[in-house]
């Protein structure tokens, strides 16, 4: 949302900020509430705006910063702060499967929730391996050191029957890989959303099979 916020840099002056529809703090859609405002300029020279905000929901203060890389330059968000991280949940199901994807991917969820954009992908890749793995291991279709050290992509297509796992897979491992390599394949696209949404899938497929393969030992 759009919001003027006044000012002082030793000139009476009005900069349009857009301020956060989210709360940091517990995630709710919110208009925050502005306690205070105050304008500075960092060693560089460079003008900063910082506003205490309050939210409407939690009722918790947190802080928005501002900055431009010119005199009178268009402000940009730096800064929404302090963060509460959300932990993703996963089944019982998928936990007992592969207890090493789910930590990974919930590390690699945090890192990219705090910023760290250039290491979550490659995390989002490590838990992918992990999931597909310890799932291939599960259904005890060969040795496990054996399937431990194979490729992922030489293990999704030797042991993957389901056409659905199979190529949400290949997608997903061919995306991850782009989030580690020095040049990316896939340019500007956003990989790593990517990433997710096929593991979602991936863990519906498994959960989902597993499931079957439950109620037919009954």
């Amino acid at each position: 949302m759009e919001e003027t916020i006044k000012y002082d840099y030793g000139a009476n002056r009005m900069i349009t900020i857009n301020l956060p529809n989210e709360c940091p703090r517990c995630h709710v859609a919110i208009k925050p509430e502005e306690l205070f405002a105050l304008a500075y300029n960092n060693p560089n020279g460079f003008k900063r705006a910082a506003i205490l905000c309050k939210c409407t929901a939690c009722f918790e203060p947190f802080i928005v910063r501002y900055g431009t890389d010119s005199a009178y330059g268009p402000n940009r968000l730096l800064e929404v702060g302090p963060k509460n991280v959300i932990a993703k949940k996963f089944s019982d199901r998928i936990q007992k499967i592969s207890p090493g994807f789910c930590k990974i991917y919930v590390e690699a969820n945090i890192a990219e929730q705090m910023g760290l954009d250039e290491i979550s992908g490659v995390g989002y890749r490590k838990a992918l391996e992990f999931l597909l793995k310890d799932y291939i291991i599960s259904m005890k279709l060969d040795n496990p050191t054996k399937i431990q050290k194979m490729p992922l992509m030489q293990c999704i297509e030797n042991y993957i029957d389901d056409e659905d796992i199979k190529t949400l897979s290949k997608c997903a491992a061919w995306m991850g890989n782009d989030e580690t390599h020095f040049l990316r394949l896939y340019g500007e696209l956003d990989t790593k959303e990517k990433i997710k949404k096929f593991i979602d899938a991936i863990v519906f497929f498994i959960e989902k099979k597993s499931t079957v393969e439950e109620a037919k030992n009954v």
